[in-house]
């Protein structure tokens, strides 16, 4: 398991709950396993999974307050 953590820096909040945290994991959404801890995901790689195998990670964070406060970023995760 692979555990990921979102910084959201540089967003004029009081309090995390002011924002949303939107993970895609290979173009399909990632449910992440405590609703209290949205910037965390925990991503479960079988260990199957061949060498190369690539793991495109999407998040998006929106201020709930602010419409117009927005960040997205992706990152590939070669897994060998």
């Amino acid at each position: 398991s692979t555990f990921l953590t979102a910084n959201p820096f540089f967003f004029n909040i009081s309090d995390l709950k002011n924002l949303s945290f939107d993970w895609t994991v290979n173009s399909q959404a990632a449910e992440v396993n405590d609703p209290s801890r949205q910037q965390a995901l925990d991503l479960n790689i079988d260990q199957k999974a061949p060498s190369g195998f690539i793991a495109d990670i999407k998040l998006t964070v929106r201020n709930l307050l602010d419409e117009m406060s927005f960040a997205s970023d992706n990152v590939k995760l070669n897994i060998k």
